[in-house]
This record gives C-alpha cells, structure tokens and sequence, in this order.
C-alpha cells in the first residue's frame, strides 16, 4: 500500500447515528438537511425502519436492507 493510500484511509471520517423512524413524512428532508452539514464519508444509521433499497440524494445515497 504506497503512502498516498495509506493516507485517505486513515482519515475517513464514519459516524453511527440511532435515527428511530424515517417513514414519517418529511423525515427524509431532514435527514439529508442534517447529512449536508457535516463532513462524514460514511454514517451507518439504525433503526431507520424504511422500506430496502437505494435512495440517492445531492450529497449521499442512502442503501437500505430493510
């Protein structure tokens, strides 16, 4: 692994965040309000309780298993 590698991968920045529920309306617009402020590369939301698949938003995709 040269240097440059090494390099990005240290400093990514991931966060976990306990969401409750998405499926209320309008809770999505919030979520992406909330992800377009901060500088995260990769945040694992819990408990969302939406429906599996792939939702894509200007600033992430959200991947969902259901």
């Amino acid at each position: 692994m040269d240097d440059e590698t090494w390099m990005w991968k240290r400093n990514m920045n991931i966060r976990t965040w306990n969401v409750s529920c998405l499926f209320w309306s309008g809770t999505l617009k919030v979520l992406h309000n909330e992800l377009s402020k901060l500088d995260y590369d990769i945040v694992a939301l819990q408990e969302t309780r939406l429906e599996g698949g792939i939702q894509k938003f200007e600033y992430f995709t959200l991947f969902n298993n259901g």
